[in-house]
């Protein structure tokens, strides 16, 4: 996982380049929550901001947006009250499918129970409806 600027959206596909569009994915080929749920995931600041509370809490270092392998870091949206729902980034449509709660490889990666520090904040798995080129400070929005 790297922070990028940029990335390219593609319908039923995902982002190019990344690790579920080339198969690679710690959870490539395994069964799918629901068809595209693979194909982007996201969490918001808000969420962040929660994680990095429980984690001190529990006498941890706070994690970066990154470290959290989510592919899109929001601002301002309840995500989780967004399930069945369309966001709009920068023209890229996007179905929020299900939530994406943590799991334990990623405590492992981590040396810390993302379990407990994400629980009920972990973000939102969805699919790419149109695609696009998706930009770090464009506007996402219900739409």
């Amino acid at each position: 996982m790297r922070p990028c600027d940029r990335a390219t959206a593609v319908a039923g596909r995902g982002l190019h380049g990344d690790r579920y569009w080339a198969g690679v994915g710690t959870f490539s080929g395994r069964f799918e929550v629901r068809a595209g749920a693979r194909e982007l995931s996201l969490i918001d600041t808000a969420a962040l901001t929660e994680c990095n509370r429980r984690l001190a809490a529990a006498g941890h270092a706070g994690v970066a947006a990154a470290a959290l392998r989510r592919n899109l870091l929001v601002d301002g949206l309840a995500l989780s009250e967004l399930v069945g729902q369309r966001l709009v980034a920068a023209g890229v449509q996007i179905e929020v499918l299900t939530g994406c709660p943590p799991c334990g490889y990623l405590s492992r990666l981590l040396g810390a129970d993302m379990r407990r520090a994400l629980y009920r904040i972990g973000g939102v798995r969805a699919r790419i409806v149109r695609g696009g080129e998706l930009r770090v400070g464009a506007t996402v929005a219900a739409g």
